[in-house]
C-alpha cells in the first residue's frame, strides 16, 4: 500500500491524528516485524502489510536453486546467475509469475529489494525499457576466493579511496560495483563478494575494486609483453589511459555520487584517495595536486617516515595539467621510448644494467631513495643515464648493455637505417 493508502484508510477508521503519529506507528509495526515500511521508494513510502509474501517473492527472486529446470532459455538464464551473480528481467519476470503481480507491483518489489540492498538495477541508459535490463545479486556471488592471479600481468599499487567519517558499508560498494558494471560492462567481467576485475577494452587493461577495511582498494593491470617494441606499445596506451582517463577518478566520482544519496550521515564528508605507507602498512591520505619533481613522496603522519610511494607514479596522482616527460614527442629511435618498457621488465637486473650504462651511477643512494621499487629505481637510472650520455644515449648502447647482463628476454628493435 502507498502511504495515501494507509493515510486514506486511517481516517476511514477514526485513527487518524496526524501523518507524523502514523508515520511514528508505522516505524515502530516496522521494527517488531509486523509490516514492512520503506520510506525510499514512491512520493511517500511503501508498506506492506504480508511480510512472509513480501519474503517468499524475495526468496523467489534470489534463491537460484529454484529455476534449475525449465526451457532452454532458462537454464541458460540461470547458468549466468550462477556465475555472474547478474539476472536478466526475463529471469526476473519468470521467477515471479507464480505471484500474478502487475508490472507495477513487479517495478515496487524490485525497488523495494534495492532499496535494501539485496539486488542493484544494471540500466541501459540508451534503452528506456526494462526488458534489456539486468540486476546485479550480491547475495549470489562467490566468497572466500583466492586472489586474481596476475603472474602474467603487470601491476600497479594499490590506491585506495575513502571516507575521513569512516566505513565504507557494504551496501554501498555493492551499489559501486554495480555503476562500474555500467560503465564497463562485458563478457570478461570477473564479479565476487569482496572484489571484481573490469576489463577496459578500449584501452588493453584490467581494473580490479575491492573492499578493504573501511577503504575501496583499486589495482590496474597489463598483460607482460617481451616483445619490447609492442610492450611499448601496450605500455604507452595504457598510461596514457591512466593519465588522460583517469579511472581513479571515475570511480570516485561514482562511489561519492551513491554516498549523497544513499548516507546522510557521511553528508559533507571529504572523500579523499589513500595509499599505504611502506614502513608502518597504515592508509595516509595524499594531497590533492603534487610538484613534478616530488609528486612520488609523501610523509606518513602515523610513523612520521618519508618514503617513495609506488601507488602515486602508477596512478599519475597530480595535476592534470603538468607534463610527463615521457610523452613528449620523440624520434623513433630515441632510447627513452623504452624506459618504461623496461623499467617494468628489468627487475631486480636494474643495479647491472646501470652500472654497464654508466659506472658513475650510484645504484645504491638510488635504492636507498626509492625503497626498493625497482621500477622507480630503473627509470631514474635511465633517465641519468640518458642526461649524461645525450647525445651519445642510442638504442644500439641500450641493447648492448641488456646483453652483456643477460637478459635477452628484453627485446629492443634494431635501429633503421635512414
Amino acid at each position: 500500500m502507498t502511504m495515501q493508502q494507509i493515510v486514506t484508510l486511517s481516517q476511514e477508521c477514526g485513527l487518524y491524528d496526524s501523518y507524523d503519529e502514523l508515520r511514528a506507528v508505522l516505524m515502530y509495526l516496522h521494527e517488531l516485524g509486523e509490516v514492512i515500511y520503506c520510506d525510499k521508494i514512491g512520493d511517500n513510502g511503501m508498506v506492506i502489510t504480508n511480510v512472509d509474501w513480501l519474503l517468499n517473492i524475495f526468496r523467489a527472486i534470489i534463491q537460484l536453486k529454484d529455476h534449475r529446470q525449465g526451457s532452454l532459455q532458462a537454464k541458460q538464464d540461470y547458468n549466468i546467475a550462477y556465475k555472474t551473480g547478474k539476472l536478466s528481467r526475463r529471469y526476473v519476470d519468470n521467477a515471479l509469475n507464480r505471484f500474478n503481480l502487475d508490472e507495477n507491483s513487479k517495478e515496487i518489489i524490485l525497488q523495494l529489494m534495492e532499496s535494501y540492498d539485496i539486488l542493484f538495477c544494471i540500466r541501459n541508459e540508451l534503452d528506456d525499457t526494462t526488458e534489456e535490463w539486468q540486476y546485479f545479486v550480491p547475495y549470489l556471488l562467490p566468497r572466500n576466493v583466492k586472489p586474481f592471479d596476475l603472474r602474467k600481468y603487470h601491476a600497479s599499487d594499490w590506491l585506495y579511496i575513502g571516507y575521513e567519517k569512516g566505513d565504507i558499508p557494504y551496501g554501498i560498494y555493492h551499489s559501486l560495483l554495480s555503476s562500474c558494471l555500467i560503465q564497463w560492462n562485458n563478457k570478461v567481467v570477473e564479479l565476487y563478494y569482496q572484489c571484481a576485475k573490469y576489463y577496459l577494452a578500449n584501452d588493453d587493461h584490467y581494473l580490479i575494486i575491492k573492499k578493504e577495511g573501511p577503504y575501496i582498494g583499486l589495482q590496474y593491470c597489463y598483460q607482460k609483453i617481451n616483445q619490447l617494441d609492442i610492450g611499448k606499445l601496450v605500455i604507452d596506451k595504457v598510461k596514457n589511459s591512466i593519465f588522460n582517463k583517469r579511472p581513479h577518478d571515475i570511480v570516485k566520482n561514482k562511489l561519492i555520487s551513491i554516498v549523497d544519496k544513499r548516507m546522510i550521515k557521511f553528508q559533507g564528508a571529504r572523500c579523499r584517495f589513500y595509499v599505504k605507507c611502506n614502513e608502518c602498512n597504515e592508509e595516509i591520505s595524499i594531497a590533492e595536486e603534487y610538484r613534478e619533481e616530488d609528486s612520488n613522496w609523501i610523509r606518513c603522519e602515523y610513523c612520521t617516515q618519508q618514503f617513495a610511494s609506488q601507488s602515486l607514479h602508477d596512478w599519475m596522482i597530480y595535476n592534470k595539467e603538468l607534463s610527463i616527460e615521457r610523452w613528449i614527442d620523440v624520434r623513433d629511435d630515441d632510447p627513452r621510448n623504452y624506459f618504461h618498457s623496461i623499467a617494468s621488465c628489468v627487475g631486480i637486473d636494474w643495479t647491472k644494467l646501470a652500472t654497464v650504462l654508466d659506472p658513475t651511477i650510484d645504484t645504491e643512494v638510488i635504492e636507498a631513495k626509492h625503497r626498493g621499487h625497482t621500477y622507480n629505481s630503473a627509470i631514474q637510472s635511465l633517465n641519468q643515464w640518458y642526461r649524461r650520455k645525450y647525445p651519445n644515449a642510442t638504442l644500439n648502447l641500450l641493447r648492448n648493455a641488456l646483453e652483456t647482463i643477460d637478459r635477452n628476454d628484453i627485446i629492443i628493435p634494431k635501429e633503421q637505417n635512414s
